[in-house]
């Protein structure tokens, strides 16, 4: 059975999933500041997910007066006022940089953080893993590659076992590289000790270079594939929220209805402006869209008497 969404139209609920959304969830910030952008600019949610970090900031990281993107559905030219959201973004960049998150995404997803698997790798690596190679890649060349060789050559690790390890396994408290670290093998299941002390040199440099790039990772070899946060996860978190608060109607587009109803209120009813922000081709799909055909219809509905 389909899933009807309807707007937030009492003000108490709509605080309430704010909180929500801004409280309960690891992302919790980035969740909320998704919402307030929809609510605010009443774009479709696939459009409010892949807005970029440079639709909204400038090079010098102040927010943008408009934002002009192309509608995915539509195709046509949108022109975003970001007034309404200054704070908002304001506090959402302030939590980007505390957090060291980099992405060309404005909403980048929380599954990012991966480490790469057998598949990723070249097939200079691979070649490696099956034959006695004489020339391997150098650092310059391929920093990731020369040093996952450098751990094969130098350690009893299988590739499998390599590309799990996280920074904090090799790292001690104070940053540098250990002599040695505790890891559990996945062909014996047992935990076991590795000396690196023969590639210290090698991961020091290895994990500098990683550093360098800014890449906000706890692996050590991480997959550097950036995605902005999918519509299947956005449905899930409004589902959740509504799980803990009991409300039935919301979904992904409980933003944009929200923030339409909203304007369509506080305009003193003008269903030709919210019928422009929304880019409807009428009235009626306005009136539709928002649920309030068929308020209107029960209204009058209870005012005839059928004998």
């Amino acid at each position: 059975m389909r899933q009807v969404v309807y707007p937030i139209k009492d003000s108490i609920v709509l605080q309430q999933v704010q909180n929500t959304l801004l409280n309960n969830f690891k992302l919790g910030i980035r969740n909320y500041t998704i919402f307030q952008v929809g609510k605010a600019t009443l774009l479709r949610v696939s459009d409010v997910l892949r807005l970029k970090y440079s639709d909204v900031f400038d090079d010098k990281g102040n927010i943008k007066r408009d934002a002009y993107i192309h509608d995915k559905k539509t195709g046509k030219a949108n022109v975003l006022y970001l007034k309404p959201l200054v704070q908002d973004l304001k506090d959402y960049q302030q939590w980007l940089l505390e957090n060291n998150i980099n992405s060309q995404w404005l909403f980048p997803s929380s599954r990012n953080d991966k480490h790469i698997v057998s598949k990723d790798l070249s097939d200079e690596i691979k070649d490696h893993i099956h034959t006695v190679t004489l020339v391997n890649p150098s650092f310059n060349e391929n920093p990731k590659g020369s040093t996952i060789i450098k751990l094969l050559d130098n350690t009893e690790l299988c590739v499998k076992d390599i590309l799990k390890i996280k920074i904090s396994d090799i790292l001690d408290n104070e940053g540098n590289v250990k002599t040695s670290f505790h890891f559990k093998s996945s062909k014996t299941g047992k935990y076991e000790d590795l000396d690196i002390k023969n590639i210290q040199k090698d991961l020091k440099l290895y994990v500098q270079w990683l550093n360098n790039r800014q890449v906000n990772t706890k692996w050590l070899f991480p997959n550097e594939e950036d995605k902005h946060i999918d519509e299947r996860n956005f449905y899930l978190i409004m589902h959740r929220v509504g799980e803990l608060l009991g409300i039935n109607y919301l979904g992904t587009h409980t933003m944009r209805k929200t923030g339409a109803y909203r304007v369509y209120v506080q305009s003193n009813y003008n269903i030709s402006l919210v019928m422009s922000l929304l880019n409807h081709s009428s009235q009626a799909m306005t009136l539709k869209y928002l649920g309030l055909d068929r308020e209107s219809t029960e209204n009058m509905l209870d005012k005839i008497n059928f004998g």
